[in-house]
């Protein structure tokens, strides 16, 4: 698959010509709160890293919730009725827990879900296994043993499902805090910090040799992506910033890449970070980031020939200052074709709500602040964010975490902003491609690649991913494409899996959700 890599350039060319043709203005949109209206939970809790979107009930249905809230309530399921109102479903786990991270992924390829959930380590005095969960009649079932995902006790921190070598079922990287001096050596299980589990079919997995080479890194939270184009994942770590990419030809393994990609940038700008979000900034089929660094300035990292990144903050309009950033999210909010993103603010006393950065298409970003997201200035701190459509409208609502990690004082609830689509937005048009397994059923949807033509030749290109991440992975399934005017019909659509198995519709009307794959 890696020999994908060498058309990525020539293609490059070729998609920023298209993402230039007949662009529609750059323009923002507005949101309502409508948290109670949609039956989220009123009470204040501590946050570890944000909501989990997912479709849990039905994999090729609308999105459900699942709500840490770190040590200070149980793990919370909502479940969508189908309009993005809610009912409160199961705990995930029965009792209270110190949770850090979730991961939604299809392990067994049979259609449904499963949840991969760690436990924080008491700060080192008593570091506890993960645990791998599937909703099956209503209740969490613990499938840890028969998913031989049973790992030494450890300070978890991010769990993620990728398909590190290409063939199709999704392999788990388990990112796990430094070993305090006096906790020793995991009994059993992988002795490396860092573990990877590789998917020998079925859903059943076997430990990989020294971390599937991640080790001893010294990290805590990471987005799954693809950078180069190639079809396998990278895994951008954090908050010391590390880039590791799969080898390929099979093998369930990672490499150090941080400097061939960074090292221009300086790991000195990007460390420590907080989150990280995956977006196409300029419509041209590349894979960039951008970096929510806490205090110091954010970083929007483009990406030069799928090869290297370089520092495009300052030409794109990101300011040097602007607070306290910990999360953020990435999604055409706007339907304009381009990616926006949601940035969540840390600040306390919160004198200023989430930021939305609007895409202007040419690789600069304009600031909006009275998009209508806002909640009380005592709503504890802002945490973390995923944008998704929780009612099918097709708007990207924004599901944001409030509440400091630590500090019951600074607790805050669940909120979720719906999508107005007004403004310059109002009639803009849309496509939603649901992804589901590949046609035989040997692909997993977590990494799938969907790419359109649309009624004005442009092509679009999305992966089934998180949209940002910190500790938790949420399953995005649905690939949102914003098509701003045009309004003829989609002239194809095209699905690959990491199987290579492709899928593909052509003359699809707009604005309505199709699905491809089972």
């Amino acid at each position: 698959m890696r020999a994908a890599a060498a058309s990525v350039a020539a293609a490059v060319a070729l998609l920023a010509v298209l993402a230039t043709v007949c662009r529609p203005a750059a323009a923002a949109t507005s949101f309502t709160d409508v948290s109670a209206a949609a039956g989220l939970p009123t009470t204040r809790t501590r946050k570890f890293g944000g909501p989990v979107v997912a479709p849990l009930s039905n994999s090729l249905g609308a999105y459900d919730l699942l709500l840490p809230n770190h040590d200070s309530e149980r793990t919370w399921y909502y479940a969508n009725r189908g309009d993005g109102t809610f009912t409160r479903g199961a705990d995930v786990l029965p009792f209270l827990e110190d949770v850090h991270g979730l991961a939604v992924g299809d392990a067994d390829l049979d259609g449904l879900p499963e949840v991969i959930l760690t436990r924080g380590g008491s700060n080192g005095e008593a570091p506890a296994p993960l645990e791998v969960l599937s909703l099956r009649g209503g209740r969490f079932l613990n499938v840890t043993t028969s998913a031989a995902l049973r790992d030494a006790p450890r300070r978890g921190r991010s769990p993620r499902f990728t398909d590190v070598d290409g063939d199709g079922d999704a392999d788990v990287v388990v990112i796990n805090y430094r070993r305090s001096p006096d906790e020793g050596t995991p009994v059993g299980g992988s002795n490396t910090v860092q573990v990877v589990f590789a998917n020998t079919g079925a859903g059943v997995h076997d430990a990989v040799a020294a971390g599937g080479g991640l080790g001893d890194t010294p990290v805590e939270r990471a987005l799954v992506t693809d950078l180069n184009g190639d079809g396998l994942p990278e895994l951008v770590l954090f908050p010391f910033f590390r880039i590791f990419t799969a080898v390929g030809g099979g093998e369930v393994r990672l490499v150090d890449v941080t400097m061939a990609w960074a090292g221009s940038v300086g790991l000195d700008r990007l460390s420590p970070a907080f989150a990280v979000a995956a977006l196409d900034v300029g419509g041209n089929g590349l894979t960039d980031l951008y970096v929510a660094m806490g205090p110091k300035p954010d970083v929007l990292l483009r990406n030069v020939n799928a090869q290297r990144f370089v520092d495009a903050s300052a030409s794109s309009g990101i300011p040097l200052d602007g607070g306290d950033h910990r999360g953020v999210a990435a999604g055409d909010l706007d339907n304009d074709g381009y990616e926006d993103l949601f940035v969540v603010r840390h600040d306390v006393p919160r004198a200023r709500d989430y930021i939305l950065w609007n895409n202007g298409g040419d690789g600069t970003f304009t600031v909006s602040e009275t998009h209508g997201a806002t909640t009380s200035p005592d709503n504890g701190r802002g945490d973390n964010a995923v944008l998704a459509d929780m009612n099918g409208d097709g708007g990207l609502d924004a599901v944001v975490s409030n509440g400091d990690f630590q500090e019951d004082a600074l607790a805050g609830t669940w909120s979720l902003y719906r999508n107005n689509r007004d403004g310059d937005a109002a009639g803009r048009h849309y496509l939603a491609v649901r992804v589901g397994r590949s046609p035989s059923t040997n692909g997993c949807n977590t990494g799938a690649v969907v790419q359109i033509v649309d009624g004005w030749g442009r092509q679009w290109r999305r992966r089934i991913e998180s949209g940002g991440s910190s500790f938790s992975q949420s399953l995005l399934n649905v690939a949102h494409f914003g098509l701003g005017n045009a309004d003829a019909p989609v002239q194809e659509v095209t699905v690959r899996w990491s199987s290579g198995e492709v899928a593909s519709a052509t003359a699809v009307r707009v604005d309505q959700v199709i699905t491809l794959g089972t």
